[in-house]
């Protein structure tokens, strides 16, 4: 990727020493200075206990980690200030702020990103710091193009602690020890100008790649919603279903309650764990999103921290159906996935239900299309919903109680031979899609980095 750059774009006529061993050379009227020469302030957030929804917009609010997001600020990602508690003005978010998350998985610690637009009464959280450059030195959004590629990344990765491997920190005096390229401040204008005009580029391409994804996930839904509720055969006879939106169904398929096609559902455990996945020799307990939109995952796992003793009769194997019960978003409670192999020692989480079918009934593989389809979905968001809106979880009464159109067993399984080809198709569709966002990000990044280290020399590409 950054050949391609290089032949694309050429690079400056001179270059020095950057003083700086793995940043190489540097073009030779720039300089390299530790940030705390370049910024007037680090200020960290605030820590109240929030409540669990979204302001109103005369309403106070403090942002979670997740508002910094990739270089973008989302105002939208926040928990309202309780009325009783008062706010703290001084830690309200400003267009033209710059945010890093100071802790959070070694993955995702030192997100950055500039706050081009925002709700007022937004506070900045504890696990964040505002950063303020001097300006008169270095662009603010030209730091944050700085944070954002591969050396800005470098020195964050280096100097991440923690005292688990789920959560690292950064401190103050780390960020102000890094290392930083500067051009001089015209220079600055023109790379951002460039950098701003080739990213949003990039991101439009991504974004219709995305919806793609999305239209494609839509058809995918289609076929699934129709054959499980019409079948395969357009000439069959049909009779009233006895729901009102499902109308009609084949006359000699059943309409039955989940109760009378599995005998049993099991529930998990909740042990103490690291937030990262076990190796293959450890025991781990799979998280609730190992069966998200229909599919089982088996690396969503958290290590069960030493000294713990597994409860082995808990060990998923493949055949086993998996249902999430919990979940922090509606759309994924009640998810489930057939297990086709499952590597020895992973567990039920307590967010997870395993199915046990009635084999002469019904099929293990395809309880997960019925219960993904519309007719299963509906009736699980309901009853989430019919709890007021405030739950987050599914119970076994209401899994039990779900309506489903059944087939004879014969005809299930030519229902997911078809399925299986139709749905393969598309999902082989969507992984090459995703595949390409992943390289457009790779090139972002690469650009990025080309740029803002002078490697290539854009002074020319910008009036």
């Amino acid at each position: 990727m950054n050949e391609t750059l290089h032949r694309r774009l050429r690079p400056y006529p001179e270059y020095k020493s950057s003083g700086v061993d793995w940043l190489g050379k540097i073009p030779v009227h720039w300089e390299t200075r530790p940030l705390r020469r370049l910024l007037r302030s680090i200020e960290q957030g605030w820590s109240p206990i929030a409540e669990d929804r979204q302001a109103n917009e005369d309403e106070w609010a403090v942002i979670k980690l997740s508002a910094i997001h990739a270089g973008t600020f989302r105002d939208g990602e926040h928990k309202a200030l309780p009325a009783s508690l008062e706010p703290l003005p001084a830690l309200e978010i400003h267009k033209g702020d710059i945010l890093l998350t100071r802790a959070n998985t070694p993955e995702l610690v030192g997100a950055v990103c500039l706050v081009r637009k925002t709700r007022p009464r937004l506070l900045l959280c504890d696990l964040a710091y505002r950063i303020m450059a001097a300006d008169t030195v270095i662009a603010p959004p030209f730091l944050v193009y700085w944070l954002l590629s591969e050396a800005g990344r470098h020195q964050i990765k280096v100097d991440a602690r923690g005292s688990s491997r789920s959560m690292v920190k950064i401190s103050q005096g780390h960020i102000k020890s890094w290392a930083c390229i500067v051009p001089p401040i015209g220079e600055q204008r023109t790379i951002m100008a460039y950098l701003d005009r080739e990213t949003a580029e990039i991101d439009a391409l991504a974004a219709k790649k995305r919806r793609l994804i999305e239209l494609l996930q839509e058809k995918r839904t289609a076929l699934i919603n129709h054959a499980v509720t019409k079948g395969l055969d357009p000439t069959v006879a049909t009779k009233r279903s006895g729901v009102d939106w499902l109308r009609e169904v084949p006359v000699h398929w059943q309409m039955t309650r989940l109760r009378h096609v599995i005998h049993k559902i099991e529930q998990g455990w909740s042990p103490e764990c690291d937030n990262l996945p076990a190796d293959q020799n450890q025991w781990g307990v799979l998280k609730a999103g190992c069966v998200n939109h229909g599919s089982f995952n088996e690396e969503d796992n958290k290590a069960l921290q030493p000294g713990v003793n597994p409860v082995e009769s808990l060990e998923v194997r493949g055949g086993d159906v998996l249902m999430s019960r919990a979940s922090g978003s509606p759309k994924l409670i009640g998810s489930v996935a057939y297990v086709p192999r499952c590597r020895p020692k992973l567990l039920l989480s307590d967010k997870l239900f395993r199915l046990f079918c009635e084999e002469h009934r019904v099929a293990a593989t395809y309880l997960p299309f019925v219960l993904g389809a519309q007719i299963g979905r509906m009736q699980i968001e309901q009853a989430i919903s019919g709890a007021g809106g405030l739950a987050n979880n599914i119970g076994q009464s209401t899994i039990k109680n779900i309506l489903i159109p059944l087939p004879p067993l014969h005809e299930q399984k030519l229902l997911l031979d078809n399925l299986t080809a139709s749905t393969g198709e598309l999902d082989a569709l969507i992984q090459d899609v995703g595949k390409a966002i992943h390289r457009l990000e790779e090139y972002r990044t690469a650009l990025i980095s080309a740029a803002v280290t002078g490697k290539i020399d854009v002074r020319e590409e910008i009036p």
